[in-house]
């Protein structure tokens, strides 16, 4: 497992890379968006002043405008704050993973199950002919998706789209957009 980790670090870096770039090019556009509604406020503000629209449509198309800006700034303040995933994982979560069979073998008992917790999402279950039936946690599972899919030979963009697909949320979590 130390050699998998150590061999994938720099797939992570990567990922990382690419999601760091996705993610400034998303934040600009949205700066973009939000300099255009503004612009859109300003310029409604002044075809009221000129009469050129009444006061109640003033009002409803204001409304509209002051919302969308407010749910783009929400938008944007989360994508500036949120954390990458991938980066926290490459940088905490490895370097712990790399040393991990030392960590267990120096734990207590209540550590030690733990540990194993982390790994294994259910207690492992033998049948007659003593195979063990595992399953993993998620992480524990991309991980070993990961090596599978680079020892198989796939090319190196399907993994890493498969990878964004694993660690994506599920559906539903999104904020709504209008």
């Amino acid at each position: 497992m130390l050699i998998l980790i150590k061999e994938k670090r720099k797939v992570f870096e990567t990922l990382i890379s690419q999601e760091k770039s996705i993610r400034t090019n998303t934040i600009k556009k949205t700066e973009q968006e939000l300099l255009t509604l503004r612009h859109q406020l300003t310029h409604l503000r002044d075809e009221f002043l000129k009469r050129n629209i009444n006061g109640e449509t003033y009002t409803e198309l204001r409304a509209e405008v002051e919302s969308k800006i407010y749910h783009t700034e929400l938008n944007l303040r989360d994508m500036v704050d949120e954390q990458n995933p991938l980066k926290k994982f490459l940088f905490e979560d490895v370097p712990t993973l790399e040393h991990i069979v030392e960590f267990y073998q120096k734990s207590t008992g209540v550590m030690k199950r733990r540990i194993l917790g982390c790994i294994f999402s259910e207690k492992i279950y033998f049948n007659e002919e003593k195979d063990a039936t595992i399953i993993f946690t998620k992480p524990i599972e991309i991980i070993l998706q990961i090596s599978n899919e680079l020892g198989n030979n796939k090319k190196k963009k399907e993994v890493e789209f498969d990878l964004f697909s694993q660690l994506a949320p599920q559906t539903g979590l999104e904020p709504v957009t209008l």
